[in-house]
């Protein structure tokens, strides 16, 4: 050929994959509950791109010289100027969805918009529900700061006193014990048959502010701003030969934790003083870090929308596909008559889980080869294969412990797997097995 080919940056690609997903939640076509869990789809990719993609951008450009720091810099502002752009797309869009589900009777609404009744319901359920579960801390310099975590988002405080001081202070929005989307009774002049009313869980703690301090500072005015840190995920195993993999993947998650932040999106309308405070103690120095963004972060909750309303607001569930086998009572005997293939996700999993069942019990069998990539927090595999180990049949299993944001709990299970008997293998380090493989062996 005698042209090249445009070559596109997969950081930029992906970026365009995310927007086919809003393309999803702007279609009118789209019933309204799955809109609203398409803007989620799309903020829990975004939240993923900055803790991998953009964290290796970020690194390749501090360790590069010459044209490749170059490239990889304005690799990053395009970056940068791309997620504006969606950031953008996406308040428009949530906006237009707000509109279209009020016309569904569904109304989300702030803590402004709150009626008397209102108001007593949510201080009720503030007091007794939420402030149980908060636990601010200070940001003085004197005190050590708790490293957050980026999976949540937080409130920064600013706290004018009546004494004139200020004092600002730092409290997690409890979303991931709590639900994000709560609801409350309708207004008492405005009752609607059919009505569903919420707030979110930010706008409860916002309105009752004040009494988070309750007894410890005498306070004229509170104000709360939503941020959210992005922190850089990519695992640091080493060269180290004495050190196992499990070790060397374990002391990685723990710095997981207190890993550079990659993005600091804050609500835009946060005081320069309270944001040049944060800034200092979580130690934020470079400009292309922070992100203002509106008032609401981890949109990805919108994953996990209440089910209301009637029935057409979202797409129907889909049962699983029966597989038929002639044999149904003997899973062997059905196979040994023919083979059966299945075709996921449309077939209903429980058949390979009944298969894997039969094995660890059948005494025919000898042996089961597995290899795990990402498994489920309450895993029937796993507990078939540790059942099939204890009826004294051969088990390995290659677990992989570089599946990303899965790693602690494959070493949960490589424990407990190991416990019961079965030889496990981990993947090469630097290589992903990453295979959804089963064998087992049978004396026919």
């Amino acid at each position: 050929m005698s042209e090249e080919l445009p070559l596109i940056p997969k950081e930029l690609s992906w970026l365009s994959f995310n927007e086919r997903v809003l393309q999803e939640a702007a279609d009118r076509n789209v019933p309204e509950i799955e809109r609203l869990r398409y803007l989620g789809i799309f903020s829990n990719n975004l939240d993923e791109f900055f803790r991998v993609r953009v964290a290796d951008v970020r690194k390749l450009a501090a360790f590069s010289k010459g044209e490749k720091k170059q490239r990889y810099n304005e690799l990053l502002e395009d970056i940068r100027d791309k997620v504006d752009e969606l950031h953008g797309h996406f308040t428009r869009i949530y906006l237009d969805t707000l509109r279209d589900l009020r016309k569904r009777k569904i109304y989300l609404i702030d803590e402004k918009q709150l009626d008397e009744h209102q108001d007593d319901y949510v201080a009720r359920y503030f007091r007794k529900t939420v402030l149980p579960r908060l636990s601010p801390f200070l940001l003085d310099e004197n005190l050590l700061l708790p490293a957050l975590n980026d999976e949540e988002i937080y409130f920064a405080i600013r706290l004018q006193l009546c004494d004139g001081t200020v004092r600002y202070a730092i409290v997690q929005i409890p979303s991931n014990r709590l639900p994000r989307f709560v609801e409350i009774p309708q207004r008492k002049a405005r009752r609607q048959k059919g009505s569903h009313v919420f707030i979110v869980l930010d706008n409860i703690i916002r309105h009752c502010l004040p009494d988070v301090f309750l007894g410890i500072f005498a306070i004229d005015r509170a104000e709360a701003y939503t941020f959210k840190l992005t922190r850089d995920s990519e695992l640091e195993l080493g060269d180290g030969i004495s050190q196992s993999l499990v070790d060397k993947v374990s002391q990685s998650l723990q710095k997981r934790k207190k890993a550079d932040p990659v993005r600091f999106i804050y609500d835009d309308k946060m005081p320069d003083d309270l944001l040049e405070a944060l800034k200092k103690r979580l130690s934020i120095g470079v400009v292309d870090t922070l992100m203002p963004g509106g008032r609401y972060h981890n949109s990805k909750d919108f994953m996990d929308f209440p089910l209301i309303g009637p029935k057409y607001l979202q797409y129907p569930q889909w049962p699983p596909v029966a597989v038929n086998m002639a044999a149904a009572d003997n899973i062997f005997e059905a196979i040994r008559q023919r083979d059966i293939a299945m075709y996921y996700p449309y077939h209903s999993f429980s058949v390979v889980v009944r298969f894997l069942k039969t094995a660890a019990i059948d005494p025919d069998v000898r042996s089961i080869h597995a290899c795990l990539y990402r498994v489920a927090q309450d895993s029937q595999i796993v507990d078939a294969l540790i059942n099939a180990s204890l009826n004294g049949k051969q088990v390995t299993v290659v677990v992989e412990l570089q599946a990303r944001f899965d790693e602690a709990n494959n070493i949960r299970w490589a424990e407990r797997l190991t416990e019961a008997g079965a030889r496990v293998i981990f993947g090469v380090p630097g290589i992903k097995v990453h295979a959804k493989v089963l064998l087992v062996s049978r004396m026919e």
